[in-house]
């Protein structure tokens, strides 16, 4: 986008970073004329202001001069303002003083540089030492000037031979002493050591002879050199490394004439801008060498013709100006923007003069495309971020490094979890419940903590009556103490009510007395008389209306028990004392109406006799009826807390625990305690009950997440794991793969497979004599799609002679590294091997009778081919490194059944790459050779099958039948002589056992190689996996004598823990490791089949082959 513009045709050069506003400096070119014909020259500083509107820029300062200019560098020579530097075609270099120049002062001119023998066409500040000022001229002249001393004159070295022009300059970015020029007549630049004070290497194109017309010094890398060609025959851009300097590394290609000028991006290395004469600029990335002819990351057309001068703002990277031959001086930027094109004046009047010069031509539109590539000076120069398990991670732009802490905010939390934890495991909760509650000084809290003491003793009910106020020697002094007024009572069950000796007495005294029968018509003789006739009912009727209840409930016992629980329920119907009451109660054991109808205030008298006299079974239901009746009541909270801490629920203690203390319930330390409290609760031998609950689970996940932010993994993941399995699956998923222990069991993976759309290709037969199976390649992986139906074999070969399909494998290659400590190792790409496709012989025509006949061969039965009514399924595993494989399928080529004669020789088979330098040899199957037998000639056709030849050398079908009538002579050597006796078998040399630290890195290895035999049924893996077996009893052989050094032991220690977690990338690097680094003779004998091993499984398990084993 055009963001401002002047009509000048002026070299151009921007103010340092530490001038503000933005300025420019323009000087009146020497390479072009205007209208006029004029040969002034003019120094002009525009300010640039992006926040105005309309393209003007304002002229703050000017000044003439005596010379035009071929170039003008505004350099920072430690000055406020700097210094402006003009080289004119008259060879005088003139040094201005900007401040002076916008202050309209006369005096602006500071110095003027010594002569040079031609026009000034080069020149550039130092960048370190910013008062020398380098400049190039004619005859291969190279002047180096002290900007604080200027009468001193220096040079980078002799001449270089031949002289030619120095059309351009540049000092290294990185080292301040190096020094380079171009000369294009020659076509080469040359680098100057100021220190050695000689050149030190010539960069030249010898096979294309190319102009060299820019050049320039990569930001950031001090061994790079770029120059461009102003050539139409080669425009081109050559990227040098000295340290490679016979040809270029890179070659940007993409303009159509010669390069006019360059700026590269002081900011940002990977942007280069160039300009040449086909109106075209282009912005590179010089940085990208994997991209043919060099990246492009804008191309657009310049409005204006043929940019000679140009270059990036050193204070906004975002502007660029440029100077062009049409007499514009413009002010661009190359990411994004609506360009607005101002109103051009309409004129007011017209001139007489036929020669005056008319208005302007309007400017046509600079429509530059977006930048796809975001620049650096918007990276991050830092940047930090939280990951899983609290672990912050921070980098830092001027180091490769990347610093991870463990960030830690709440110790006491941290400190208080590990007394918990501690506790848990060493079964020490009463110790804990001990302490807390002498730690407390909260009436309520240390009552709860007593109580749940009190869980972990061995009569918990006991003590809990106790806590709440209920004990037997507290109830024996009571009683004493009423003795006065009540006679002397115990509680002793072996002793009477009464005293002893007093019922004794009253005993003997009644025995003394005669009995008298009282027969009379009042209560006492109808009672008698009741009494004898036996009816106990009647009698038990007359003592309830008489008020003689005790001797109503005396005469019912013997009444048998229906009779005496009627008494019973009557007399407490009419018994008004507060005993009477609790003594129903506890006769009628009704608990349910108990806990039901008490008053709240009893409740720990209600709470009491449930601990007495209820039954174990029903003891936990009664409780939490009774807490479900004081949470009810806000005032009767830690009355429920303490019901729910005797019943053993921790779901209701957690809520109710919660509802009281809802102000302070969300900070960790609450949050804390509460979790002590149910961990305590749910360690307790009285209770069975599951932590499960919305709620139980909802704080036992916020108290994991909370350790897991502390860095305490292990701790979170053990209370994680106390709720149920299918509570918080995803956190306890990432809660085994933070800590990676292979010892525990690992939970199933919480996340659902997205089905990708399918991008394979369909089978699609074009007619039944002719169709081609292309195979399937990037398919979903569907775990239904594979039915044994599909892919049994049919009873016979399901391809004609007419039709025979072919069949190409899709590559494979890794596209992703997996970086393990410190180095990184990347698969090499695997170079696809492909079957010739067997095109099926035509049918042949038909043909007259032959002379002789020909031999036909036997009947082969081939195995049948497989049913390819369903594509197999492909899979493609997401990962840290994702590997794109591609589909593979078992495939049986067509063979030409019995009469049928090849019309094309097959095709020779493409040969295999060959392996790595330890690649096991491939197997071959021992052939036996048959002796040839002279064939008798043919004279008629054969009819059924040839016969086979046996191997058995003592069948007489190996032998020619004799001629009736000819008798054979002997020969001994025609029949073969007795078979000797075999030698004996020497017994097995039983060997030792592997040591025991061994086994477990055998077993993941063995373990392996059974996978791969269980999942492919491909013959060639087959075999592999058979010579990886005698691979891996090598291993052990040495491994039983200890003959395995320590490094290399640790190394397949490393193999097989990537093998267990499926880390096919670390074994490679571990082997890899130990082929560079062990001794050959030590582990040539195992080493291959583990390579050969890792390979099998990249095949297997990302290539295609039944990925479903794994998913």
């Amino acid at each position: 986008m055009r963001i401002k513009e002047v009509l000048r045709t002026s070299n151009l050069s921007w103010s340092p970073g530490q001038v503000h506003p933005l300025y420019i400096a323009a000087g009146t070119s020497a390479k072009q004329l205007d209208a006029s014909f004029s040969t002034s020259s003019t120094l002009e500083i525009f300010e640039v202001d992006t926040s105005t509107k309309g393209w003007d820029m304002p002229v703050r300062g000017s000044l003439t001069v005596s010379s035009r200019f071929n170039v003008i560098n505004w350099g920072s020579v430690e000055r406020e303002m700097g210094l402006i530097a003009g080289g004119g075609d008259n060879g005088v270099i003139s040094l201005w003083d900007p401040a002076k120049i916008l202050s309209g002062g006369e005096d602006a001119l500071e110095c003027e540089l010594p002569k040079h023998c031609g026009p000034v066409r080069s020149m550039d500040f130092n960048p370190a030492k910013k008062c020398l000022l380098a400049s190039g001229a004619s005859a291969s002249e190279i002047h180096i000037v002290d900007i604080n001393n200027p009468s001193v004159l220096m040079t980078p070295g002799p001449k270089a031979q031949p002289e030619d022009d120095v059309v351009a300059l540049a000092w290294n970015k990185q080292v301040e002493h190096i020094l380079a020029s171009a000369h294009p007549n020659s076509a080469r630049s040359i680098v100057w050591d100021l220190r050695k004070n000689e050149p030190i290497i010539q960069v030249t194109d010898a096979s294309n002879r190319v102009r060299c017309s820019c050049i320039a010094w990569h930001p950031d890398v001090a061994t790079q050199l770029l120059t461009c060609s102003d050539e139409d025959r080669y425009p081109v851009i050559q990227m040098w490394d000295l340290r490679f300097a016979t040809a270029p590394t890179m070659v940007l290609e993409g303009h159509g004439r010669g390069i006019q000028t360059l700026a590269w991006c002081g900011s940002d290395g990977g942007m280069l801008l160039t300009s040449s004469r086909d109106d075209h600029m282009i912005c590179w990335n010089p940085n990208n060498t994997a991209v043919p002819g060099g990246e492009k990351l804008v191309e657009f057309t310049a409005p204006s013709q043929w940019t000679f001068d140009m270059g990036w703002c050193t204070r906004n990277p975002y502007l660029v100006a440029s100077s062009a031959f049409s007499g514009k001086l413009s002010v661009f930027s190359l990411f994004g923007g609506n360009e607005e094109i101002p109103e051009q004046p309409e004129r007011t009047r017209i001139s007489s003069d036929p020669f005056a010069p008319g208005p302007p031509p309007p400017s046509a539109p600079m429509n530059i495309p977006t930048m796809n590539q975001a620049p650096k000076w918007l990276m991050k120069p830092c940047g930090v971020s939280f990951g899983f398990g609290g672990k912050l991670i921070s980098f830092d732009s001027t180091s490769n490094e990347i610093t991870v802490m463990q960030v830690t905010t709440e110790t006491e939390l941290l400190e208080r979890s590990e007394k918990l934890e501690q506790a848990l495991q060493e079964n020490t909760l009463l110790q804990f419940c001990s302490d807390k509650a002498d730690a407390t000084d909260d009436t309520d809290d240390k009552q709860i903590w007593s109580f749940l003491k009190s869980t972990f003793d061995g009569k918990p009910r006991q003590k809990y009556l106790e806590l709440l106020g209920y004990k037997a020697e507290d109830l024996k002094d009571m009683v004493q103490n009423l003795s006065e007024t009540v006679g002397e009572l115990t509680l002793d069950n072996d002793t009477a009510i009464i005293n002893k000796s007093d019922a004794d007495s009253s005993s003997s005294e009644k025995a003394t007395k005669p009995l008298v029968i009282d027969t009379s018509t009042g209560v006492d003789g109808l009672i008698c008389r009741a009494m004898l006739l036996g009816q106990f009912e009647v009698v038990v009727d007359l003592c309830l209306k008489a008020g003689r209840m005790a001797d109503a409930l005396a005469v019912a016992m013997a009444g048998g028990r229906e009779l005496f629980q009627k008494t019973q329920q009557e007399y407490f119907r009419q018994a008004t004392s507060p005993s009477a009451a609790l003594l129903s109660c506890i006769i009628s054991q009704r608990w349910s109406n108990l806990v039901e109808s008490v008053d709240l205030s009893n409740w720990k008298e209600a709470l009491a006799i449930l601990l007495s006299y209820a039954k174990p079974t029903e003891f936990n239901a009664l409780c939490d009826t009774l807490a479900g009746r004081l949470s009810g009541d806000p005032n009767y909270s830690l009355e429920a807390t303490l019901c729910y801490i005797c019943s053993g629920n921790v779901a209701e203690l957690l809520e109710c625990w919660q509802d009281a203390n809802s102000e302070d319930s969300s900070s960790p330390l609450q949050l804390q305690e509460l979790i002590e409290k149910v961990m305590c609760l749910q360690s307790t031998n009285s209770t069975n009950r599951p932590l499960d609950g919305d709620k139980v689970v909802a704080n036992l996940l916020k108290y994991s997440q909370l350790l897991a932010e502390q860095g305490k993994l292990s701790n979170a993941l053990t209370y994680i794991s106390a709720t149920p399995t299918d509570a918080a699956a995803e956190f306890k998923y990432k809660l085994h793969m933070a800590i990676n222990d292979p010892s525990l069991p690992r939970p199933p993976v919480p996340y659902v497979r997205a089905r990708l759309p399918s991008a394979a290709s369909s089978v699609t037969p074009s007619s039944p004599a002719a169709s081609t199976y292309t195979g399937y390649t990037n398919s979903t992986y569907n775990p239904t799609a594979y039915t044994p139906s599909s892919y049994a074999p049919s009873s016979a070969p399901s391809y004609a002679p007419s039709s025979a399909p072919s069949y190409t494998p899709s590559s494979y290659a890794p596209t992703a590294s997996i970086v393990s400590g410190t180095s990184s190792y990347t698969p090499p790409a695997k170079i696809a091997y492909q079957p010739p496709a067997y095109k099926a012989p035509e049918p042949p025509a038909p043909t007259p009778a032959p002379q002789q006949p020909t031999f036909q061969p036997p009947p082969v039965n081939y195995p049948p081919a497989p049913s390819h009514s369903q594509p197999p399924a492909t899979y493609t595993p997401p990962a840290p490194g994702s590997f794109s494989g591609s589909s593979v399928s078992n495939f049986t080529p067509y063979m030409p059944g019995p009469g049928a004669e090849p019309s094309t020789p097959p095709a020779k088979p493409v040969a295999r790459p060959k392996g790595a330098w330890n690649d096991p040899p491939m197997l071959k199957k021992k052939t036996v050779t048959i002796p040839p037998v002279a064939a008798q000639k043919i004279t008629t056709p054969v009819v059924g099958p040839v016969k086979t030849v046996d191997l058995d050398p003592y069948s007489p079908a190996n032998y020619p039948a004799q001629e009736p009538g000819f008798q054979q002579p002997y020969n001994p050597n025609s029949y073969p002589a007795a078979p000797a006796e075999p030698a004996p078998v020497p017994a097995p040399v039983e060997k030792p056992p592997v040591p025991d630290h061994y086994l477990p890195m055998l077993s993941a290895l063995e373990s392996a190689t059974n996978d791969c035999k269980n999942v492919s049924q491909n013959p060639t893996h087959r075999r592999k996996l058979e010579e990886v077996t005698v691979k891996l009893e090598a291993l052990k052989d040495k491994l039983r004598y200890d003959a395995v050094s320590g490094t290399v032991v640790e190394s397949l220690n490393q193999i097989a823990g990537a093998l267990h977690v499926k880390d096919y990338n670390t074994a490679l690097y571990y082997h890899s490791h130990i082929a560079q680094t062990a001794n050959f003779s030590e582990v040539g004998s195992f080493l291959p089949g583990i390579k050969v091993l890792l390979q099998v499984l990249y095949d297997v398990f990302f290539n295609g082959f039944c990925v479903s084993y794994y998913s």
